[in-house]
């Protein structure tokens, strides 16, 4: 009898413990659940169509303000429009719920010297509100599908100091002329 004495106050430790950690598993779940940030907005890419140049016009001002560039003129606008048309310059619009928060530009021409066509990152830019969430890293993604299909066998850009660090993690290589390549 004294066996059953010790094995009931047994059993109901081991109740009361299976109900405290079980209360405590439930609580450390809702706390990790409540302390997880909240998931970014959606974004998405899209090749720009040339209708909408005071966007793109907008976007680029602020990019070289970013950079510490000086404002195109008009006759560089004119230029940059007249590569668009030609289809020598493509762009692609970042947007995060229907506003434009980023974009780049990437040029394609035949080089001689390789005897192959080649590709140039112009720019990519994402304004700081929207940085951290992947949007960069898929603004490159459609330079480079864009430039495989046209037949580049590089993407290269030269990278201000803001940028390197970005453009090394996505394996881009420096050659001896501050020009970072990414084989493709």
């Amino acid at each position: 009898m004294e066996t059953n004495k010790l094995s009931r106050p047994a059993c109901k430790i081991s109740a009361f413990f299976k109900d405290t950690l079980t209360k405590l598993i439930v609580a450390t779940e809702k706390k990790a659940v409540r302390s997880e940030p909240p998931s970014p907005p959606p974004y998405e890419i899209y090749s720009f169509d040339g209708k909408d140049y005071r966007l793109l016009s907008t976007l680029v001002s602020a990019y070289r303000s970013w950079s510490g560039l000086n404002a195109l003129s008009a006759a560089q606008w004119h230029d940059l429009r007249q590569e668009a048309e030609r289809g020598t310059l493509q762009f692609y619009i970042a947007y995060v719920n229907g506003n434009a928060v980023g974009f780049c530009g990437v040029h394609r021409s035949w080089d001689p010297v390789q005897n192959a066509v080649t590709a140039f990152l112009d720019t990519l830019y994402v304004h700081d509100c929207a940085r951290n969430r992947g949007i960069g890293h898929a603004l490159l993604d459609a330079v480079t599908a864009f430039s495989r299909e046209n037949g580049a066998t590089q993407l290269s850009i030269a990278a201000n100091s803001q940028l390197i660090s970005f453009f090394v993690d996505c394996n881009f290589q420096p050659d001896n002329r501050q020009i970072f390549i990414l084989s493709l």
